[in-house]
């Protein structure tokens, strides 16, 4: 009969070592044991790497987990590898498993985002130089669109290649672009249809920024005439 067993031993300095110890007890006839043998193999440097791997691990996760971006990693395919929690909470999921479940990535992205963001992804793990950093709407789980900012790299994961993203939720930025967009369009056509003459100056230097049709023609100016024109 064998066994195997983990221990640690001190040494006659003091110095304290970890063992493995595998033996087997030799029997006589009658079943009575008469000997012992086996080996024993210090694993002292190998069980500290393996302690290393595992606290660097979990200060790795702790900062992912406690970051300001979301992180995913995905395969070729788009299939996730890895989540992280705060990427959940952008998609309005209850937990990473119903993420890492899905075969692919795709059911997150807005469908007029699919073509766009496989191209990209197949492209960048065929080595091709791209810009590390992209904007795409997607879909949270309720439906709900999402802006989002992705920061992407080839990363080495589980002996293949891999795509790790992290993610910043741009949405509210998105809104407020869009809301001052709706009213320099709404200002525009106001100003247009106004048949006072009406310009816009920047302060630190007077520099004509717009000028309705009122005031080009009270000025003698084409369409584009004013630019770069001061007051002075």
């Amino acid at each position: 009969r064998s066994y195997s067993i983990e221990h640690r031993i001190v040494r006659p300095d003091g110095e304290v070592r970890t063992v493995l110890e595998n033996a087997e007890i030799t029997r006589d006839e009658k079943g009575a044991a008469t000997g012992l043998s086996g080996s024993v193999q210090d694993v002292t440097e190998l069980r500290e790497t393996e302690a290393m791997a595992r606290r660097s691990e979990q200060r790795y996760r702790a900062l992912v987990e406690s970051g300001t971006v979301g992180i995913f990693v995905f395969d070729i395919d788009y299939r996730p590898l890895f989540v992280s929690d705060l990427a959940v909470r952008i998609f309005g999921y209850d937990s990473a498993a119903e993420i890492l479940a899905m075969p692919t990535l795709n059911s997150l992205l807005d469908e007029s985002e699919v073509k766009r963001i496989d191209n990209l992804r197949r492209r960048r793990l065929a080595g091709e130089d791209l810009p590390a950093t992209v904007e795409f709407s997607a879909r949270r789980k309720d439906g709900t669109p999402v802006w989002l900012l992705s920061h992407s790299a080839v990363v080495d994961w589980e002996g293949g290649s891999a795509i790790q993203s992290t993610l910043i939720d741009i949405t509210g930025l998105k809104d407020t672009e869009q809301a001052l967009l709706s009213s320099e369009n709404r200002f525009r056509t106001l100003a247009e249809a106004t048949p006072a003459p009406t310009v816009v100056n920047r302060l630190s230097d007077a520099v004509f920024l717009y000028a309705n049709q009122a005031a080009r023609d009270a000025m003698g100016w084409s369409n584009d005439a004013q630019a770069g024109r001061t007051t002075f």
